[in-house]
């Protein structure tokens, strides 16, 4: 297995203890470049087909918020890059 498809996997089960980290990586390795703003929010785009994911970056603690993680899922499932 893939670290792509692990790191999907891992998201695939929608964790209370996803960190920032770990998304910034799967979504790198989907093809998402993240702009460069240094506000809270953060967006996440692909050229390719056009797909953004726009995310707030957590406070110092690196653990997203239940919702953020149902975000990433969500637009990965409608992209075609996750399998329902």
């Amino acid at each position: 297995m893939s670290q792509l498809e692990k790191a999907l996997l891992r998201l695939t089960s929608l964790p209370k203890n996803y960190r920032w980290e770990e998304a910034v990586s799967l979504l790198a390795k989907l093809g998402y470049a993240k702009d460069t703003n240094d506000g809270s929010r953060v967006k996440f785009y692909r050229e390719s087909d056009k797909a953004m994911i726009i995310l707030h970056r957590p406070p110092p603690e690196s653990t997203l918020k239940t919702y953020a993680v149902r975000c990433i899922y969500q637009k990965l499932l409608e992209g075609g890059d996750l399998n329902g």
